[in-house]
């Protein structure tokens, strides 16, 4: 998979939250060395609106990407603690 939004990672990794740089990483290999064709192999919860939810480090922070598959793109559009992912009104619009 292409990971577009890569900029969005390596940012909050190194200026809000450093201790997750690790956990990104390797979030970002098995991404990128993935193949899914369909919403049944990626590893996360879908909530709908192509996007879906992976915990990172345990579950202490949530990452909501959004997958086009035919395409092989994953777009960032949420990074944040769990708490802040509480605080999503809806998460198939983000």
């Amino acid at each position: 998979m292409q990971i577009l939004t890569k900029k969005v990672l390596r940012d909050y990794a190194n200026t809000q939250h450093p201790d997750v740089a690790e956990a990104l990483l390797e979030w970002f290999e098995m991404t990128e060395a993935a193949e899914w064709q369909t919403a049944a192999e990626v590893p996360a919860r879908y909530v709908g609106n192509n996007r879906y939810v992976f915990n990172i480090m345990g579950n202490r922070f949530r990452l909501i990407v959004r997958i086009f598959f035919p395409a092989y793109q994953v777009y960032v559009r949420f990074l944040g603690t769990h708490a802040e992912y509480d605080r999503i009104p809806d998460v198939k619009v983000v």
